[in-house]
């Protein structure tokens, strides 16, 4: 019950955002949220559908990085003028959707990795392919919208990225050790 009204009300802040974008037609800013919210709505969708249940604390901090990455990232401009927010939110981000993802991937394929630590290290791994991933969709994005404003600010930006990716993995591989295996 908890989870559908925080989704509830990060729905309505999300709604007020996309107006807002409309509003002053900054396009890629509301194709990132659009894109972004769909997806996760197309999860809840199929946790409805297919019951698949990932721990309640781990959806929550999705709705978090989601809320983050458009209200303080897009909305409040945290992208533009500090760098330090992109990193951590990065670090933070990479934590969070390799647990999320992680856990949807053990309920769809029931993996039988022993010891923990080989476990640990596939969900380090993992974490790095999924923000991997994320970069190459961000580079498609900026080579396919032709928007004035690129989501890549070039070749030191992608590097840390990846960087921060390889902490944010290397985290969730311990919160997994740790918590999870």
């Amino acid at each position: 019950m908890i989870f559908w009204i925080i989704y509830a009300v990060f729905l309505l802040t999300q709604g007020f955002i996309a107006y807002h974008f409309i509003r002053t037609n900054n396009i890629l800013y509301l194709k990132s949220i659009l894109v972004s919210n769909a997806l996760f709505a197309l999860y809840v969708i199929a946790e409805a559908v297919f019951q698949i249940n990932v721990p309640y604390l781990l959806r929550i901090l999705v709705i978090a990085i989601l809320f983050i990455h458009s209200y303080y990232g897009y909305f409040k401009n945290r992208f533009t003028w500090s760098k330090v927010f992109d990193r951590y939110l990065h670090v933070f981000g990479t934590t969070v959707f390799t647990l999320f993802l992680y856990n949807i991937l053990i309920l769809l394929v029931k993996p039988s990795i022993y010891p923990k630590v080989f476990e640990a290290v596939f969900v380090f791994t993992f974490g790095i392919t999924v923000g991997t991933l994320f970069e190459i969709f961000e580079f498609s994005g900026d080579q396919t919208m032709h928007e004035p404003v690129k989501m890549q600010k070039g070749l030191k930006d992608t590097n840390v990225d990846l960087i921060c990716y390889l902490f944010g993995s290397l985290i969730a591989a311990i919160v997994a050790y740790l918590f999870i295996l």
